[in-house]
């Protein structure tokens, strides 16, 4: 038995064949960006909230640093009511070197009670990034009704 070679042709067509393309579409990208606009709109609120609650804790470690200074002198001085932050940076004060940024240096003692007390008293940060003077929480739940 012989084999013989037969020869197949098949015809191919003049065919362009696509190659795959590189990279996103126009369409892919768009909608990425409005995702990313969606919850960056969502975020930065809460964002900027932090930022002001970390500003806001960074008093109150001062403000606990000034009440300490002054309770560990307080025997010491002459008159211990209402005294200023700046007398306890005075020479040979236990505030003598440490730096307060975030209070304003005319604060007094109990103004920087008063900012620990954040359960009666609410402050603020201004623009230069300090505390605002305390003021005291209008609490209308502890007001006897009239009933």
């Amino acid at each position: 038995m012989k084999f013989e070679r037969q020869t197949i042709k098949f015809k191919i067509k003049n065919v362009k064949f696509k190659k795959k393309k590189k990279g996103f579409t126009l369409i892919e990208l768009v909608a990425v960006l409005a995702i990313i606009a969606i919850l960056s709109t969502a975020f930065i609120p809460k964002f900027g909230n932090y930022i002001t609650e970390a500003k806001k804790v960074a008093v109150l470690n001062e403000a606990k640093t000034v009440v300490t200074a002054y309770e560990s002198v307080r025997h010491k001085l002459d008159n211990p009511n209402d005294i200023k932050i700046e007398t306890l940076q005075k020479k040979d004060m236990p505030l003598n070197g440490i730096a307060i940024n975030k209070i304003p240096l005319n604060f007094s003692v109990t103004s920087c009670q008063n900012l620990m007390d954040t359960e009666n008293y609410n402050f603020d940060i201004d623009s230069k990034g300090k505390a605002t003077e305390p003021e005291k929480i209008n609490d209308s739940t502890s007001k006897p009704s009239t009933d």
